[in-house]
């Protein structure tokens, strides 16, 4: 396929997701670029290129971007995923973060929880309650007053910090003006770095690990060809089998878009940082194992629902009959819709945004749908009305 078919492909994905999201409630806003410039007293859900929260809002703050920056006071909850996210004003309760580049630089009242390429905890950030986090390169200067856990490729530590610490990294590093209260717990390759200056309270203890070999890597093209046949087959298997939850799942998505959105969004965000923190203590590992088998599973089943709700979407529209497209439609909606998406996956910065919304909403479709059914014994009210044609 050629740059103009890729092009088409990714314009249709674009559009059928715009017609699933096109009722924005009051709280949620969309677009290239999102500002929030007066104070907000709801709950806010924000999607976009840029994010900008400048004013106070008096709930929670969701949002998904590339580059995401909240300045203004947050009384509740800071759940964000994006390329580069910054964090300098005060957050009333917890901040769970994933991107590329994790900057918090402002107070935290309770926990943190952080993922990214690069993680970093400001001179002027004071956490008040746990803090885990897990990132190629992480750097704490502030005041953590509580116990951290955090893994990485290089950890450095130049702040204060109350409770008990424990790492896992290939280097570790204290720099002067580090000063921990508790006992240092740290798995690495080679001792770590402490520098005179630093100070540490309680005991230290370093466990020695070997240095991974990484495998070779498969061809690629064979990959994207299993892959592709994989991820169809089990697509229309689920469907098959259960086609009326499938269904119901995926019309979800234009049900309840924006809670859709921002539930996958906290699933896909936090469930990580949940496992890493189970993982580091022997009483969760088992527990940290299951939830990881099962979160594995969710984005498999989310991605595959949020193919079949395309697929679904372009059917519908493209029949004219009000007649319920039979299963052998369907299915063949699905395999198309994923071949379009792999093609998406070939368009720069278009296609991954495109790919993420539409991950995040097949997970929170998918929840939703597994929640309803769950409680009432039967699909979600609202899929199944829009299930009946």
């Amino acid at each position: 396929m050629g740059v103009t078919a890729c092009c088409r492909c990714s314009l249709l994905l674009v559009l059928l997701l715009g017609l699933g999201l096109a009722p924005v409630a009051a709280g949620q806003e969309a677009g290239s670029s999102v500002v929030i410039p007066d104070e907000v007293r709801e709950d806010v859900y924000l999607a976009g290129g840029t994010v900008d929260v400048l004013a106070p809002v008096r709930g929670d703050v969701v949002a998904a971007g590339g580059r995401i920056a909240v300045d203004g006071a947050v009384d509740g909850d800071v759940l964000a995923v994006g390329g580069s996210i910054t964090i300098r004003g005060p957050v009333g309760d917890d901040v769970r973060a994933a991107g590329g580049e994790v900057r918090v630089l402002g107070p935290v009242a309770d926990g943190l929880l952080a993922a990214g390429g690069s993680v970093i905890v400001g001179p002027q950030a004071v956490v008040g309650g746990r803090t885990a986090l897990a990132g190629g390169r992480v750097e704490i200067a502030g005041r953590l007053e509580g116990p951290l856990r955090a893994g990485g490729g290089r950890l450095v530590l130049s702040g204060e910090i109350l409770g008990d610490v424990e790492l896992v990294a290939d280097h570790v590093e204290l720099l002067p003006g580090a000063r921990l209260h508790g006992n240092l717990h740290y798995r690495s390759p080679r001792a770590a770095a402490i520098d005179p200056q630093a100070e540490i309270l309680g005991t230290i203890t370093h466990q020695p690990t070997e240095t991974p070999t990484a495998p070779a890597a498969p061809p690629r093209g064979a990959v994207i060809t299993v892959l592709a046949a994989s991820l169809a087959a089990t697509g229309v298997a689920l469907y098959l089998l259960f086609p009326a939850f499938s269904l119901a799942g995926a019309r979800s998505v234009g049900a309840a878009p924006w809670h859709a959105l921002g539930l996958g969004l906290a699933v896909l965000a936090t469930t990580p940082l949940v496992i890493l923190l189970l993982g580091m203590t022997l009483l969760g590992m088992w527990l940290a194992l299951m939830l990881a088998a099962a979160y594995l599973v969710t984005l498999l089943a989310g991605l595959l629902t949020g193919i079949l709700y395309l697929g679904d979407r372009g059917l519908r529209l493209a029949r004219r009959a009000p007649l319920e497209p039979g299963r052998a439609a369907q299915a063949l909606a699905f395999i198309v819709a994923l071949i379009a998406v792999l093609l998406l996956s070939r368009v720069p910065l278009l296609g991954p945004l495109a790919l993420l919304v539409l991950w995040l909403l097949g997970i929170g479709a998918l929840v939703l749908a597994v929640h309803a059914r769950y409680r009432a014994g039967g699909a979600p009210p609202s899929a199944a009305a829009s299930a009946t044609p």
